[in-house]
């Protein structure tokens, strides 16, 4: 069987001001993997996608910039789909640091093999790309136990790790539409290990994300969403 990556569509969006979509679409699944370009005095790359998806992530990373003025790879956490796409993209950035939470770099080590300069982001840190800054918060829920969301406040925008996720049955970047149903259905029947935890600390986690006011919300996997932030964040909170 070929591999179903052979079908992917490569496409390359404009999310806020020097800030790029570089992901993958898969419409034969209704899938993506989402991994976001940021250019500034600095260069990062949020997410690597998975380990098929490597090169074309780097094929859609070249459309804006050399690979090689990538100094930094940031991980949302540590599942494959978020990270698996290093062992493609280190061979084209010789000088990359990896930022994300202190314990990924123990996974990243003993799970994938990868020894890279690693900067540890624990909750509250921050860092600058130049007019860009990048802060490193607690997330809504956990995909995995080293799970951080990156505020990036130029342009107010939540990469959201796994939270705010959806199938999108064509690819727009952003939600043209309503989409809370499709969200919830992802949350709870898609993926419902976030349906598990304390709903009391979810609803202090939804306000802490209400007083950003992030105007775009960038998850992992599916459509962005630039409008009803605040409503859509009360979805994320009544899915326990």
């Amino acid at each position: 069987m070929k591999p179903f990556v052979k079908t992917q569509k490569k496409i390359t969006d404009k999310v806020a001001e020097n800030i790029y979509w570089v992901g993958t679409y898969w419409p034969e699944i209704q899938g993506s993997l989402n991994s976001f370009l940021l250019i500034d005095e600095k260069v990062a790359l949020i997410d690597t996608g998975a380990i098929p998806t490597g090169g074309t992530i780097l094929e859609n990373i070249k459309k804006h910039i050399d690979p090689a003025k990538v100094e930094y790879i940031i991980a949302t956490h540590s599942c494959v789909d978020h990270v698996g796409g290093l062992s493609t993209l280190l061979g084209a950035m010789k000088n990359v640091k990896i930022i994300g939470h202190p314990y990924l770099k123990l996974v990243l080590q003993m799970y994938y093999g990868h020894q890279v300069p690693f900067v540890p982001a624990p909750e509250g840190a921050n860092i600058s790309l130049g007019k860009m800054n990048l802060w490193f918060l607690p997330p809504m829920f956990l995909d995995s136990w080293d799970t951080l969301y990156v505020f990036e406040g130029e342009n107010r925008v939540l990469f959201s790790a796994d939270t705010f996720c959806n199938g999108p049955k064509e690819w727009t970047l952003f939600a043209k539409n309503d989409i809370k149903d499709e969200i919830r259905t992802f949350h709870t029947v898609k993926f419902p290990a976030t349906s598990l935890g304390d709903r009391k600390k979810l609803l202090r986690a939804a306000q802490a994300l209400k007083e950003l006011k992030p105007k775009i919300l960038a998850s992992g996997h599916g459509l962005l969403l630039n409008k009803d932030i605040s409503s859509y964040i009360d979805t994320m909170a009544e899915v326990l």
